[in-house]
């Protein structure tokens, strides 16, 4: 697809609101799929499917055969009357790709016999420590390694929420051999180099899990224990220790200081310079 292309679908599809990809983000990821020619991709967050539809053009015309895409919601948050993917066909179109959906799970539940990709796209829940545990949970799906887009690593700055900066912790796990960040949208997207060793990326999401978690609820028992067992069969013991030291230092919601401590302090500041 040439610009313009992209420019008219994406306008005749997109609506402002609902967390989509930007047109020149869609640009990046092309670019980079074409360069590497992917044949089997997975998409974690699929939303509307928007950037499903799009990614799953871009890899028809570059010989790709599968997109897989996965999401925890079964109905789409911008708007509840619809269901996830729901834009994934018409943006799809006639592209010659076989596309299986998987709605109502999180990559903890997505059947182990579905791997064998050569690339991928995160865009799913943005509070960590879940950018990176999907990123550790892919790795092992990822057999010949290869590249992991993610989205959002300025959202943090842009909303003002803290607990959007799971792509941003993400990110700095990786040395600078092993990452990208697009101009895209002022750097809001960048890819990951799976190429890399389980022991060492092991080690690195090791670290990356002690950073104090962001979550807005608390991850059940279950979804604790599931990843626990995949982390400790794919990566071995420590980092599965790690995981569940981790948890249960973090897993509990932050609440704000009162906003009137934080004016108390404000005032005080001021009166002292």
């Amino acid at each position: 697809m040439d610009r313009q292309a992209i420019d008219d679908l994406y306008h005749a599809h997109h609506r402002d609101g609902w967390g989509s990809v930007a047109e020149d983000e869609l640009e990046f990821f092309q670019s980079v799929i074409a360069a590497d020619r992917p044949g089997n991709f997975i998409e974690v967050g699929t939303a509307s499917g928007l950037s499903g539809g799009f990614l799953a053009r871009f890899l028809a015309e570059n010989g790709g055969r599968r997109l897989v895409t996965l999401d925890f919601e079964e109905q789409f948050f911008g708007d509840r009357s619809r269901q996830v993917g729901f834009q994934i066909d018409p943006v799809k179109g006639d592209a010659a790709i076989e596309v299986a959906r998987y709605r109502g799970i999180t990559l903890l539940d997505l059947p182990e016999d579905v791997t064998g990709f050569d690339m991928g796209f995160v865009d799913a829940n943005h509070q960590h420590p879940w950018p990176l545990l999907d990123t550790l949970l892919l790795h092992p799906r990822m057999p010949r390694g290869g590249k992991l887009f993610h989205h959002d690593l300025k959202l943090y700055r842009d909303d003002g929420h803290f607990n959007s900066i799971g792509p941003k912790h993400c990110y700095d796990q990786f040395p600078d051999s092993h990452r990208h960040v697009s101009a895209a949208r002022g750097g809001n997207s960048y890819w990951l180099d799976l190429s890399m060793s389980r022991e060492e990326l092991g080690a690195r999401g090791a670290a990356g899990l002690l950073i104090p978690w962001t979550l807005m609820e608390p991850l059940p028992e279950a979804q604790i224990e599931a990843a626990a067992a995949q982390l400790g069969r794919h990566y071995g013991p420590a980092l599965r220790d790690t995981f569940l030291t981790a948890a249960a230092r973090f897993n509990w919601i932050r609440i704000s200081r009162p906003k009137r401590i934080i004016g108390k302090l404000k005032r005080r500041f001021a009166a002292a310079g």
